[in-house]
């Protein structure tokens, strides 16, 4: 709900290394398949890549882009999918460059760190790589998408999805990794038109709650709950139940204006009822119920063997 209210929101993803909160996080480009750390994200469906400001750039024509991040940053780039193109992004700090990502192709490039190492490359040194991914076209288009992030930590390269290149920096790597606040660009390559967006990701956090209900159909729990057990409206029927030690679930009454009802239960009737009830238990106490009849049976199986 929180994120489909929200300009500045892609999706949410879900951080087991958090306590499992859910975090609204701006994407737009979904890393499918390659968390670490097991995390879960959710898009809309009909989410894309789309949204964000494109500045052409091309060897006749400088892009040149003023920053301000809040921790991660992230730099899409456009690329022909029908020819190489040798390009680099200069990452600027308050007083200097800091940095620069180069590709001369779609398999080899170079990163340069100011101020590192021996500082025997333009005043600091710079590391080549090669490529050995195929970089992949958007679905439907002739453009590849780079993205390129960068934190205090590390540099990635990335197309959908996929970590072409990462490199990790340290003490010795001098500018590397301090925050940009201009980027500007270079090509070398004639005749193409490449394109530039610039994206800031700030991670916010919200308090999601996560649906504990299980829905049963034609179903019922017996005998109302003390006090106020009647509701117009389903979720304060869900609260009113977790808040009393005599509630084990919610019936739903269409022959009382569809009215909420709070059951002691615990049993549930399931799929027996002949007015069309409905029925909510916490999930948790249903399996709990469920793994106990099973049990249960197990044992009288056994007995019956004996």
């Amino acid at each position: 709900a929180a994120c489909l209210e929200r300009d500045d929101c892609g999706g949410i993803t879900q951080e087991p290394y958090n306590d499992n909160r859910y975090t609204l996080r701006v994407g737009p480009e979904l890393y499918e398949g390659v968390s670490p750390t097991d995390e879960i994200s959710w898009v809309t469906c009909e989410a894309g890549i789309g949204g964000l400001d494109w500045n052409i750039f091309s060897m006749a024509q400088q892009a040149a882009l003023p920053v301000s991040f809040d921790g991660e940053e992230r730099y899409f780039v456009s690329v022909p999918c029908s020819t190489d193109v040798w390009f680099k992004l200069f990452l600027f700090g308050e007083d200097s460059q800091n940095s620069h990502v180069e590709l001369f192709s779609k398999t080899a490039g170079n990163i340069y760190c100011h101020d590192a190492g021996t500082r025997s490359w333009w005043g600091g040194a710079k590391t080549d790589f090669n490529i050995d991914q195929a970089m992949q076209c958007e679905d439907g288009d002739t453009r590849i998408i780079l993205i390129v992030e960068q934190t205090s930590d590390f540099i990635a390269i990335k197309n959908r999805g996929t970590t072409l290149y990462s490199q990790t920096f340290g003490a010795d790597d001098g500018d590397c990794g301090k925050a940009t606040t201009r980027v500007t660009t270079q090509v070398w390559t004639d005749d193409v038109e490449l394109f530039l967006a610039v994206l800031n990701v700030p991670i916010i956090e919200v308090e999601i709650q996560e649906d504990i209900w299980c829905e049963y159909q034609d179903s019922y729990l017996y005998t109302y709950s003390s006090g106020t057990s009647s509701y117009d409206d389903l979720a304060s029927a869900k609260a009113a139940c977790l808040e009393r030690d005599d509630c084990g679930g919610i019936t739903q009454e269409p022959y009382n204006d569809n009215r909420y009802t709070l059951r002691v239960g615990p049993e549930l009737y399931e799929g027996v009822s002949p007015t069309d009830e409905i029925s909510w238990v916490t999930c948790e106490a249903e399996l709990l119920k469920r793994n106990d009849k099973e049990e249960l049976n197990d044992t009288e199986e056994l007995k019956d063997k004996e």
